[in-house]
């Protein structure tokens, strides 16, 4: 009897606690229907089941565990003004290329601590201003967007992480936006500007990526403080690329380990100073570009410093090349030569590309003193800098910069010996 009883009782709460979880997962809906504005919905640590549709200014917030899932067009959808969500792990099944983790439309609504996995798009800012989202991670299938903002303006993002994805943030007619402290990897595009105004990119970390940064049909974007390393997986990967953009500042950024660090095409009036663009292929192409200034930048490392094609009118002035000679007579941190970007070593290696390998080789350096190219192909620099210019988040470049020091220094001691050695 006993026995009957436990099971009995077993049962019970088992079939209590699947249909306390089925209406969980059903009921929430209704739940956000009936709360007041400003009133705090606590989602409890399970499963909850959408689409979800929040448009008055209230407060979801989850605990660990808490998750809403969803296989249509969007799983949450937040309209209106003043929604604050939090705490929750969104899971949208749907791939079709309009679906939707979470679409936010309206303004002053906040985003904060959300996990979102997604087989389709990850966030849509769609006619939304003035909201703020932070703290947001995205893992995709590489098919589609982590954040699209379309015809959105003065909104902050900022503290994404966003992984495997078609572009991190993809940014079309959409103004004054602010993107901070994010990071993207492993996806086509960091960053994908188009056709906005007054863009601002701080304190980003773009790596692994085809590109770090397309900034296109733009004018009057920020780009500073950010680093782009390691975007070099295509033949057309750049750290970062700006194409028929006008007017953007790009300032203390890093550019480490990209197939180029920078790339200005059809661009014209750019302002570029104090980055670091170090261990490139190329660390900046000019092509078809005009009347872009380029001051006061390091460039360390690079197989080759700047190269310009079919451009005019570019000013560089005062950077710092690791290339050519250097001669300061006067001590005022001058280089008394003007440096010159021959493109003699890209031009034989486009044709020949095996002799990458002699890069930097003695008889390659006696070979382009000998063959040098026109004045017409050659950049000049009449200004440069005798030491690099550093930024203060620049720890990868210092790093890099005292790995050279100590390489140079160990390379002098063992020359020295050698030759005490060979006197003797």
């Amino acid at each position: 009897m006993k026995k009957c009883t436990y099971v009995f009782i077993l049962t019970s709460l088992c079939w209590s606690f699947f249909v306390f979880h089925a209406q969980a997962a059903t009921e929430l809906q209704e739940v956000i229907d009936q709360a007041d504005e400003g009133e705090t919905i606590e989602l409890k640590g399970r499963i909850y089941k959408g689409p979800v549709l929040i448009s008055k200014p209230i407060t979801l917030r989850g605990k660990e565990g808490t998750k809403i899932q969803g296989n249509g067009p969007y799983v949450i959808k937040v309209t209106g003004q003043g929604v604050t969500l939090k705490g929750i792990h969104v899971q949208q099944k749907a791939e079709a290329v309009k679906d939707t983790a979470i679409l936010v439309e309206g303004i002053n609504h906040r985003i904060k601590n959300v996990n979102i996995e997604t087989k389709s798009l990850g966030i849509h800012l769609n006619d939304a201003s003035e909201n703020k989202l932070s703290s947001v991670s995205i893992k995709g299938e590489e098919s589609h967007h982590g954040v699209l903002l379309t015809n959105s303006s003065s909104n902050h993002l900022e503290h994404h992480t966003i992984s495997h994805v078609l572009d991190g943030f993809y940014i079309e007619n959409s103004h004054q936006n602010m993107f901070r402290n994010n990071t993207v990897r492993q996806s086509r595009y960091g960053f994908h500007l188009m056709f906005s105004e007054n863009l601002t990119l701080k304190g980003n970390h773009s790596t692994h990526n085809v590109i770090g940064a397309m900034i296109m049909e733009t004018k009057g974007t920020t780009v500073t403080d950010n680093t782009f390393d390691d975007n070099k997986s295509h033949v057309h990967s750049y750290g970062l690329q700006l194409f028929n953009a006008d007017d953007t500042t790009v300032q203390h950024n890093v550019f480490s380990s990209n197939r180029i660090g920078i790339k200005i095409e059809k661009s014209n009036h750019n302002y570029m100073s104090n980055n670091v663009v170090t261990s490139n292929f190329i660390g900046l192409q000019l092509q078809n570009a005009v009347d872009n200034e380029i001051h006061m930048n390091t460039f360390l490392g690079n197989v080759s410093g700047v190269q310009e094609i079919n451009s005019n009118g570019n000013d560089l002035k005062r950077n710092y090349w690791d290339e050519g000679a250097k001669v300061d007579l006067n001590q005022d941190g001058m280089n008394d030569l003007a440096f010159k970007a021959d493109p003699f070593f890209l031009l034989l290696t486009n044709r020949v590309p095996e002799y990458q390998l002699f890069f930097q080789s003695p008889g390659m350096t006696i070979l382009q003193s000998m063959l040098k190219s026109p004045d017409h192909l050659v950049l000049s620099d009449d200004e440069p800098l005798m030491t690099t210019m550093t930024t203060n988040k620049d720890s990868h470049s210092k790093q890099h910069l005292l790995t050279i020091l100590f390489v140079s220094l160990s390379m002098m001691a063992v020359s020295m010996i050698g030759f005490r050695k060979w006197r003797n």
